[in-house]
């Protein structure tokens, strides 16, 4: 298996949203879940990482968000030049709500950045405008992401239960691509692993590199790599994403 393109590093938990489509208020068992998602990784072990990254050939792209607002992150900053200390592309994704003149100027240094909108229709575009105006000079690439993903235990079960069926067939693409440090240290198989369930191992007693290419990773993304891998695991039975 190759290294991957792209290394997310979620160094806190929190948001600034509930959102009803979102795993972090859709997941049935929330207790469980607000455990995992109350921790925050120490800025050494950040640069350790990074400083990981570096050491065993990676050249893509680093972002600091999973299922947190990177906003939120005082320290990000002091991320964002870690990240391109060490040569990488840095970007983050963010729902805007706390950009303004003072956070944008925290951004410099980062080479994109994208924009959610959950919004009606009809302000998604005064936003944007106000958002490009506020990072002119600071990021160039600004882009957009519209509407809300259907995730595991999505409260629109017409929608949930049409993606379920045709995607379950599907494999999954993006596994060999993205490797998620989530603010546990915990390593994230994907984008729907926010309880963690496939147990890949945690940043704290294992490297980087023992994290990506352990035998159980590869034999879990291979599976799910081919036509009906999801069929192997009970989660990925019910996944709704293409």
């Amino acid at each position: 298996m190759q290294l991957f393109k792209k290394l997310l590093i979620e160094t806190h938990g929190a948001c600034t949203r509930s959102c009803p489509e979102c795993l972090r208020n859709s997941y049935p068992k929330q207790m469980r879940l607000q455990q995992k998602r109350s921790k925050v990784l120490p800025s050494y072990l950040v640069d350790n990482i990074l400083q990981q990254a570096k050491t065993i050939g990676f050249n893509g792209d680093v972002g600091f968000h999973w299922f947190n607002e990177p906003l939120l992150e005082p320290r990000l900053p002091e991320f964002i030049q870690m990240s391109k200390g060490y040569g990488f592309r840095t970007y983050i994704i963010t729902n805007g709500d706390l950009l303004d003149e003072n956070s944008a100027k925290n951004l410099k240094g980062l080479d994109y950045i994208i924009i959610s909108h959950y919004d009606d229709p009809r302000e998604r575009n005064a936003r944007q405008i106000v958002y490009k105006e506020l990072l002119c000079g600071i990021v160039d690439d600004v882009r957009s992401a519209y509407g809300y993903v259907i995730t595991h235990f999505s409260p629109r079960p017409k929608a949930l239960a049409e993606c379920i069926g045709g995607n379950r067939g599907r494999p999954c693409t993006d596994l060999k691509e993205r490797m998620i440090i989530t603010c546990s240290g915990e390593m994230a198989l994907c984008c729907e692993d926010i309880m963690l369930g496939f147990k890949l191992g945690s940043i704290y007693k294992r490297t980087l590199e023992q994290l990506w290419f352990s035998k159980r990773h590869k034999s879990i993304v291979t599976k799910l790599s081919r036509v009906g891998g999801r069929l192997k695991f009970e989660y990925c039975k019910i996944c709704p994403r293409a």
